[in-house]
């Protein structure tokens, strides 16, 4: 992200990398996807579109809300929110 930033000519000096705080490594279970949803119920064919965050206005989950209503009058998907 830092790169596209410095790309768009923004002063490098005014840039910060804050690194994630959680080590994802502990989460790598080397799980297939396929036995994964299969474990929640979901069909291996099945799409989800999945947002994880801390459920608070400035993550704008309300916008993924409106899409979701928007995409489910198309599409039949699963929807998910983890907080």
């Amino acid at each position: 992200m830092a790169q596209e930033l410095i790309g768009l000519k923004l002063n490098q000096k005014k840039i910060v990398t804050i690194e994630n705080g959680i080590d994802v490594g502990a989460f790598d279970r080397n799980i297939q996807s396929s036995d994964f949803k299969k474990s929640l119920g979901i069909g291996e064919r099945d799409t989800v579109i999945l947002t994880v965050g801390r459920l608070s206005p400035e993550k704008g989950h309300i916008t993924i809300i409106e899409a979701a209503s928007e995409i489910l009058t198309r599409i039949p998907r699963k929807i998910s929110f983890c907080g």
